[in-house]
């Protein structure tokens, strides 16, 4: 107890460091003793120590066994001093899990969901415009007019009923709430990666001078729901993609005028690693070693760029960049 207390006030003034150090310490006697419960208990301090302690890698079984045996809700954020909420921690023992950056993907306690009948397919469906409308209070005729453009009134709330029966029977029926004609995911019972992804974009827009952060790269797999041709989705997707590309540039950029080259480089291919075709990365990494006087090196990220966009979509790198190439070639003799 006094272990999580100290952790907690440390945590609280900003003391990153022996915060953690408490909180290992703290896990670490509540693994050896099996402890799930304890004089001076309270959920929603528990709930943010757990956060914190999957977010360090700290105990990670014993920690997800105590939230579920305690029924733990994710905390919401911030749940610190700069700190993120539940919902940016994977970890989390999250009932459901959804994966929509750079594939679809549907885990319901740890097992991979399987939805290769017709039966299954819209009930599917139906997750993907829900989460691609944001998630929360969605109104059944907005669903309806996605899912069922054409169908009358009458059919399309037979279909809407039927569809979203078996939703909840595939995800489980806590994971999608009603009310007042009303649907939600329920986000004490729901991870989706694209969740994560917006609010960890969004803190590093607020603050350009920061590193980025890891989790942002690891999330973005790739374009949001990348195989779903319906136009509901395309907004979104091409939205996300901009923000993420435009992120990393800025920050490349600032990187670029303090010459930390090295470091621009590092930065601008995690990016195409995540996103393959975001041609504008492979231009800013081009420009960087072109800057490092690397010419073959740049050379290689444009036979790279072209070559990827050429299987991948079958379109050839825009003037733009082949402007880049050009003037990198006739500067370097390649």
């Amino acid at each position: 107890m006094y272990l999580l207390t100290n952790a907690r006030f440390l945590l609280d003034r900003g003391d990153e460091r022996q915060g953690l150090v408490a909180l290992q310490q703290a896990m670490a006697i509540g693994r050896e003793k099996g402890l799930v419960n304890f004089w001076g208990w309270r959920s929603d301090v528990m709930s943010m120590l757990c956060a914190k302690a999957l977010e360090a890698g700290i105990e990670v079984e014993y920690v997800q066994e105590l939230i579920r045996k305690r029924k733990l809700n994710p905390p919401m954020p911030p749940f610190d001093k700069g700190g993120v909420g539940g919902i940016e921690i994977e970890r989390w023992p999250w009932p459901l899990k959804v994966y929509t950056m750079g594939r679809f993907s549907v885990n319901k306690d740890s097992e991979m969901i399987r939805f290769t009948g017709k039966t299954q397919r819209k009930p599917m469906e139906m997750l993907k415009v829900l989460i691609t409308l944001g998630g929360r209070n969605i109104k059944e005729d907005r669903m309806r007019e996605t899912l069922w453009p054409d169908a009358e009134d009458g059919a399309a709330h037979s279909a809407f009923t039927t569809t979203l029966s078996r939703l909840r029977k595939l995800i489980g029926h806590e994971a999608v709430t009603v009310s007042e004609g009303m649907l939600s995911l329920n986000h004490d019972y729901c991870w989706v990666d694209v969740w994560a992804f917006e609010r960890l974009l969004t803190e590093a827009e607020k603050n350009n001078n920061a590193p980025i952060d890891n989790k942002l790269l690891r999330l973005y797999h790739g374009p949001f729901l990348c195989e779903e041709e319906a136009a509901w989705a395309l907004p979104l997707r091409e939205r996300l993609s901009s923000r993420f590309v435009r992120c990393l540039r800025v920050r490349g950029r600032l990187l670029e005028q303090a010459e930390k080259y090295e470091e621009a480089i590092t930065l601008y291919q995690k990016g195409i690693e995540a996103d393959p075709l975001a041609e504008g990365l492979y231009r800013c990494l081009m420009a960087c070693y072109h800057a490092t006087g690397s010419h073959a090196e740049a050379a290689a990220v444009y036979h790279r760029c072209r070559k990827t966009l050429s299987v991948m979509i079958g379109i050839l790198p825009s003037p733009k960049t082949d402007g880049l190439y050009l003037k990198i070639r006739n500067n370097s003799n390649l």
